[in-house]
């Protein structure tokens, strides 16, 4: 079963043209050629664990076909990367700033990453038995494991907007500041905290439902097209009901259209990333506090000043003065 779990996630290793020695060992792989450069770094700190992080960046569209034959369970954070695909006829989108649970019973799909684009996720594969036992550890009581959550399915996947608490586990997953003796005890802690908290969000608070609205490759494209002209329009957004007319969808798709994309509503995407940007323009130094608030669109620095705390847990003028914060 565990080794099963390895030669599912080497498929994208081969297609990716990521090449490595070993099929289950931790491994750095790195790829620098006319289609793509980067690296792929494999983590095996037990092996029916084994953690992903990827930076690279594709010259051109990759299509990856793939297959699952024996279950399993990833966890996948998006930090930037964008793509489309499908899971036995379900569409998958990859989007920046999400979080993404799949139960994978069996089946095949196809996915096409967005080429020029820099890829950078951290994915966490373990074993259905190893989900089941994490499980028990915060269903309370609850009779929950991942048959009763696949159902008749043969895939289901949960999605959210990345938020605070998970950003930092993953940060600290990727700098880790111990030895490699303990190496392996702390990424096993992190990957836990990582499990545990998604688990929690995206099975016991709030159970998304992906088959409750379905949409057709057209449709995603105009979804796409809204989330383009509120990143272009950030400091002067259109109405819900104008952003429908221009990215060519009414208003009850659009609203649950982009909810099931990227994870948030419509304008909880558009605060998110004017906090972003405006962190940015901070970090520069460049731009006072005012005057970033203004750049993306606030007209009340007071209100910019608790939306930016309340987000990122620091006052914009504490960044502005210690620009070596890191989030």
């Amino acid at each position: 079963m565990t080794e099963s779990v390895h030669d599912n996630v080497n498929q994208f290793f081969d297609q990716m043209d990521f090449f490595y020695r070993s099929l289950n060992r931790t491994e750095n792989m790195e790829r620098s050629d006319s289609a793509g450069e980067g690296f792929a770094l494999r983590i095996v700190p037990r092996p029916e664990l084994i953690i992903v992080l990827t930076n690279c960046t594709l010259h051109k569209n990759t299509q990856i076909n793939f297959r699952f034959d024996i279950p399993m369970v990833e966890l996948s954070i998006c930090l930037e990367g964008e793509g489309a695909g499908q899971v036995n006829g379900l569409e998958v989108p990859l989007c920046p700033n999400t979080v993404n649970l799949g139960l994978m019973g069996h089946g095949a799909g196809e996915f096409c990453f967005v080429g020029g684009r820099s890829l950078v996720t951290a994915s966490i594969y373990i074993p259905v038995s190893s989900f089941n036992h994490y499980l028990e550890n915060i269903a309370q009581g609850q009779t929950v494991d991942f048959q009763r959550l696949l159902g008749a399915k043969s895939f289901r996947q949960y999605r959210q907007a990345i938020n605070p608490a998970m950003l930092q586990l993953v940060r600290q997953l990727v700098h880790m500041p111990y030895s490699q003796a303990i190496r392996n005890i702390h990424l096993e802690c992190k990957v836990l905290e990582m499990l545990s908290l998604s688990f929690q969000q995206l099975l016991f608070e709030n159970e998304p439902d992906p088959s409750a609205f379905s949409m057709t490759r057209s449709e995603l494209e105009k979804i796409r097209r809204a989330r383009e002209i509120l990143l272009e329009r950030m400091e002067c957004p259109p109405s819900l009901l104008e952003l429908s007319r221009l990215a060519g969808l009414n208003d009850f798709k659009l609203k649950a259209g982009f909810k099931k994309v990227y994870g948030t509503t419509v304008f909880g995407y558009l605060r998110e990333q004017r906090l972003e940007k405006a962190k940015q323009l901070l970090l520069s130094g460049r731009f006072r506090v005012g005057e970033a608030a203004a750049y993306v669109g606030y007209t009340n620095a007071s209100y910019f000043a608790d939306a930016f705390r309340k987000h990122y847990g620091v006052n914009p003028g504490e960044l502005l003065r210690s620009s070596s914060t890191v989030f």
